[in-house]
């Protein structure tokens, strides 16, 4: 960044946040919402009301302290055509045989709520279950500049589940079997798109990069 175009400031918060954190900003720039996959904070660092209790399981108590110990496990987004709602996507480890994900969750947040300082107005709403990778959900914008693509891989597998974001909410959600299988107990994940959108990049704990095309349309 350059000194002369960004600015500091201090927020006092009780948030710890260690893996699981993500944030969001307006279109100008200024501090929304932040997460540690345990509950959602406003600008002032203020817990946002109604949301504790994300993403329940015995894993998620576990961690209340300090926040949940998975990388890319949040992310937000505002609503497709609608700026004064933001979607928090999130999970946890809750499959007790494979300690991973199996649940999808998503929580919506009015930002107009709470006399201006947001209010979650839906959550843990489940819309996807299956057995996930420990960590690694991104995403990108789709080609026509308005919806999400949503990428989550699968465990001791090569599925990628991808899902699409739209002013209807999620409408199409896709399966694909590709690549080199990412096998557990080292299959914790880290993923990430090139900036136009055209790669999709993912590795793990222990080795193994993989780099795919990636169609936005």
């Amino acid at each position: 960044f350059r000194n002369d175009t960004v600015s500091t400031y201090t927020i006092n918060t009780w948030m710890n946040a260690k893996f699981a954190n993500s944030n969001i900003s307006n279109e100008t720039g200024d501090l929304l919402f932040y997460t540690n996959g345990i509950y959602i904070s406003d600008k002032n660092g203020d817990s946002l009301l109604n949301s504790n209790g994300l993403s329940p399981c015995p894993y998620t108590t576990q961690f209340t302290p300090d926040g949940l110990t998975i990388q890319q496990a949040t992310i937000f987004f505002p609503k497709p055509s609608d700026s004064r709602y933001y979607y928090l996507f999130h999970f946890s480890n809750d499959t007790l045989n494979d300690g991973r994900p199996g649940t999808l969750y998503y929580s919506i947040i009015d930002k107009n709520g709470n006399f201006g300082l947001g209010e979650v107005i839906q959550k843990n709403i489940a819309f996807y279950k299956n057995i996930f990778r420990g960590g690694g959900m991104t995403a990108c914008k789709h080609a026509n500049g308005r919806d999400w693509w949503i990428v989550m891989g699968g465990r001791n597998n090569n599925r990628y589940n991808i899902f699409l974001l739209t002013p209807d909410g999620i409408i199409d959600t896709l399966e694909q079997y590709i690549g080199p299988n990412y096998n557990g107990p080292y299959d914790v994940a880290y993923s990430c798109f090139s900036q136009d959108g055209s790669k999709y990049a993912t590795t793990a704990y222990e080795g193994l990069v993989t780099i795919f095309d990636f169609d936005r349309c």
